[in-house]
């Protein structure tokens, strides 16, 4: 599960809505209705081009605290859900921190994309912030899995000791080849059977 797009994507698309004031029959055409969907789709777009800050997600600076923690409940209940429901005996889940998590200054290179360099500088002064937010997410998601009794691989502290900028793209939040093998390395020690990547 990459933190860098895959807690913020339910949220954009509109498959999730903040707290608990969705309409049953909101609910229920978001789920049935293409027509309802593209609606919801099109709103988020127009709220996507307005609001955006490169590198930083959106519920990190959208959503309140508490609307975080609801939407990573929510996360971790479907995840937990989805394993009965393929009654696996036992799965592994690695979490991968977001690019900001493990390292607050790795906000700097997306000031490529942003217009307005005064802007950008504003939230580059929130850098650490923002991290501490992400940080906070990735392990109480952590907790959650642990919980339900999933075997959970954090690389949060692998990738601090392997460095940033080794790890993610320098252009995204997107992994370096160099940080796939490591990812494949730690899930194969997971396994017993499994050997680490060559």
């Amino acid at each position: 599960m990459n933190l860098g797009n895959d807690l913020d994507e339910p949220f954009v698309t509109g498959q999730w809505k903040r707290g608990d004031s969705e309409s049953t029959v909101a609910a229920w055409l978001l789920e049935h209705s293409r027509a309802y969907q593209r609606a919801i789709l099109a709103q988020q777009e127009r709220t996507l081009s307005q609001t955006t800050v490169p590198g930083v997600g959106r519920l990190l600076y959208e959503l309140s605290a508490d609307e975080r923690t609801v939407l990573v409940d929510a996360i971790a209940a479907r995840l937990l859900t989805l394993t009965i429901a393929q009654g696996a005996q036992e799965v592994s889940v690695a979490v991968i921190p977001n690019d900001i998590d493990v390292d607050p200054s790795e906000l700097a290179k997306y000031a490529r994309y942003e217009s307005s360099s005064g802007d950008f500088e504003k939230w580059l002064s929130q850098a650490s912030a923002l991290s501490m937010k992400s940080g906070a997410m990735r392990r109480l998601l952590v907790a959650r899995l642990e919980a339900g009794g999933l075997r959970v691989l954090d690389l949060h502290a692998h990738f601090s000791r392997m460095g940033a900028r080794n790890v993610y793209s320098r252009a995204s939040h997107h992994l370096t080849p160099q940080a796939n093998q490591a990812l494949a390395n730690e899930l194969c020690r997971l396994s017993p059977q499994s050997q680490p990547a060559q």
